[in-house]
């Protein structure tokens, strides 16, 4: 589901509530974070604001369109305090686990792409896939999370859409599936 006004807020709220209050200890929360692709012109993208922050949770995948959310704010700044307020109780759970592959890189970016909201400031169990022992798995330093997918689950991923212009609206099926 793509998150990209508040009238999408009510569904997401629901499958945050239901990893933190019915199942917090087994609560395993995907995350991953996409923006506009550096392509080495001399443009000022590559620092460029997350544009997508990928969450994906037992009871749902959902994109939280943070460039159009942020977008809004201006014309709804309780929007802002709501989507706060529900990414702050999820990130800063100390029960549910936050993962990804280089999270910290991404979590790193959040947190310089929205300087004003504290629920990117304040992460707490969060753990880097790549910097987890892989028992069975060659140490090699160009680990990538398509690698460690191969080895440990027996299929690489498809990578194709990573460096796609996640900052243009609207998404395409393609960066949606």
């Amino acid at each position: 589901m793509i998150v990209q006004d508040k009238t999408d807020l009510p569904v997401f709220s629901a499958a945050i509530d239901l990893c933190l209050f019915h199942a917090p200890l087994h609560c395993i929360v995907g995350i991953d974070c996409e923006w506009r692709p550096y392509r080495g012109t001399g443009e000022e993208n590559s620092q460029s604001r997350v544009a997508l922050l990928q969450i994906a949770m037992r009871h749902g995948v959902f994109l939280v369109d943070l460039q159009t959310l942020m977008a809004e704010v201006t014309r709804d700044p309780q929007l802002e305090v709501s989507l706060d307020a529900l990414l702050g109780a999820l990130f800063g759970s100390e029960v549910v686990v936050k993962v990804g592959f280089d999270v910290s890189s991404d979590l790193e970016r959040l947190s310089a792409s929205y300087p004003d909201m504290p629920c990117f400031h304040r992460v707490q169990s969060a753990l880097d896939l790549g910097r987890v022992p892989k028992p069975g798995l060659t140490k090699t330093k160009n680990l990538s999370l398509s690698k460690l997918s191969l080895g440990l689950l027996g299929k690489g991923l498809d990578k194709t859409q990573q460096t796609s212009e996640w900052h243009l609206r609207p998404l395409t099926d393609d960066q949606v599936t």
